[in-house]
């Protein structure tokens, strides 16, 4: 009789001492889980914005070196419209005359306000740069700055190159031997840079 009721003492201190440890087990790892879940959130976030401030830094200058090139394409497209003898209808005395442009083609810049855009002619076509790009500025080998307008053209027949640069349309022409378009991005402040050589007709992007 004493046996058993040691035994059912014994069982019940057992069954209890497991239970309390048990629950003391059960409440601390709930609390720990709890704290361990916050601080693997707030590295996450953290990890997660640094990744996307690069993503978005990588893409805007991406962008601004996308926008460099198609300038430098652009130029090089109306440099090579010169050399291909490529016709356009142009007014004369006698009427419309189908003819390479007395003129040649090139581009032309309106560079007051960070312009957002520039023209290709002829005919004139208006391009505009991507979103959050400008023409910054444009600044010749003569230390001169082109601050109101500027065109870059190629005459015909052996597309030589020539700077235009005054306050208004048709003005006179610069004898800088190089002229350098700067692109920026607004939001980055980086810049990219067409440098434009007059005498060998060399179109570099940097």
């Amino acid at each position: 009789m004493k046996h058993e009721t040691y035994n059912i003492k014994r069982e019940t201190w057992i069954m209890n001492h497991f239970r309390v440890h048990d629950s003391r087990f059960r409440i601390h790892v709930s609390g720990f889980t709890m704290i361990e879940l916050m601080v693997t959130i707030g590295i996450f976030a953290l990890i997660t914005g640094a990744v996307l401030a690069n993503f978005r830094a990588g893409e805007r200058g991406e962008s601004l070196r996308l926008a460099a090139e198609q300038l430098a394409q652009d130029i090089r497209r109306a440099q090579n419209d010169v050399l291909s003898g490529k016709t356009y209808q142009e007014q004369s005395d006698t009427g419309p005359k189908e003819q390479v442009p007395t003129q040649g083609y090139g581009i032309s810049f309106a560079i007051q306000n960070d312009a957002e855009h520039y023209t290709f002619f002829p005919p004139e076509s208006l391009i505009a740069l991507p979103k959050g790009i400008v023409t910054k500025s444009i600044q010749l080998s003569d230390n001169s700055t082109a601050n109101v307008f500027f065109s870059i053209g190629f005459r015909p027949p052996d597309a030589a190159t020539f700077f235009q640069t005054t306050a208004t349309e048709g003005g006179f022409s610069s004898g800088a031997n190089e002229a350098i378009v700067t692109l920026r991005h607004t939001v980055t402040n980086q810049d990219r840079r067409v440098t434009i050589n007059r005498l060998s007709g060399k179109i570099s992007v940097e």
